[in-house]
């Protein structure tokens, strides 16, 4: 039998007690954490977000919600020069599949994990969210704890970083095009071929095909080696020198079952 709703004091005050006991001590870390309420508005933050994308304190971000955010001057005060009038309707579509999954996150009580390429206070980063229910003793989910941290290089095992890395200084020997620059960009922080494929919008046969055929010979690599391949890369600072074309924003879930029921 299932259990009658949580009044507004129930959930009111359940929230809070998660608040006080997991959350508040959170506040002042430098860390990117927020909660999210079942109406899908920021309940709290850290002041560290808040301060990612120009608030003084967390508490000018209460209210805040992906419902709301086709607002130019709003999305012009959180993602800096990188918006713009003519990416508008980019912008709106990746917070739409944010309220999706928060929408998600309350309904079906799942954990969703995404990456999250949206530039935030106008810097290219690439971040991997996770947004956890929050669930009530009855099971009613009352609200999301999201946390993000960036993406850091893989950790390469040293047979690897010892291997021959030697190709000289210059990077424009190479003759990278901009697809094959774009993927190994993706593959030295440790992205898979299927993320890859997702972020570039091509099929995943199409990334393993430039990384066997034009990226492994470049690199005088026998055969396909992506193991290989991102540590000769990271040695000459490929994954220092961003493409411009491979930032846009952009969310990627990581549930596959989340991604279809959304439809994104």
């Amino acid at each position: 039998m299932k259990n009658d709703p949580l009044s507004t004091r129930e959930y009111r005050e359940s929230l809070g007690s998660y608040i006080e006991t997991y959350f508040e001590m959170l506040v002042n870390k430098e860390m990117y954490s927020l909660i999210i309420n079942r109406d899908l508005e920021v309940e709290i933050a850290t002041n560290f977000s808040a301060q990612s994308i120009g608030y003084k304190s967390w508490k000018s971000l209460r209210g805040l919600s992906c419902d709301n955010y086709n607002c130019p001057a709003l999305f012009k005060k959180i993602f800096g020069n990188k918006y713009s009038k003519t990416n508008h309707d980019t912008f709106v579509r990746q917070c739409e599949k944010l309220y999706l999954l928060q929408q998600t996150v309350i309904k079906q009580g799942k954990i969703i994990k995404f990456i999250d390429m949206l530039p935030y206070g106008g810097r290219q980063k690439i971040f991997t969210t996770s947004y956890f229910p929050i669930i009530h003793k009855s099971g009613e989910v009352i609200g999301i704890h999201s946390t993000s941290v960036e993406s850091s290089l893989p950790r390469l095992s040293l047979d690897v970083l010892q291997s021959d890395l030697s190709l000289g200084k210059n990077l424009s020997k190479l003759q990278l095009s901009a697809r094959e620059h774009e993927i190994l960009f993706l593959l030295c922080y440790g992205n898979t071929q299927e993320k890859i494929s997702q972020v570039l919008q091509i099929a995943r046969s199409t990334v393993a095909s430039i990384i066997a055929n034009q990226l492994c010979p470049k690199f005088s690599i026998i055969g396909s080696n992506a193991r290989l391949l991102v540590a000769k890369a990271l040695s000459i600072g490929i994954h220092l020198d961003l493409p411009a074309t491979l930032w846009r924003p952009c969310i990627i879930v990581s549930n596959d079952e989340i991604g279809k029921f959304c439809g994104i």
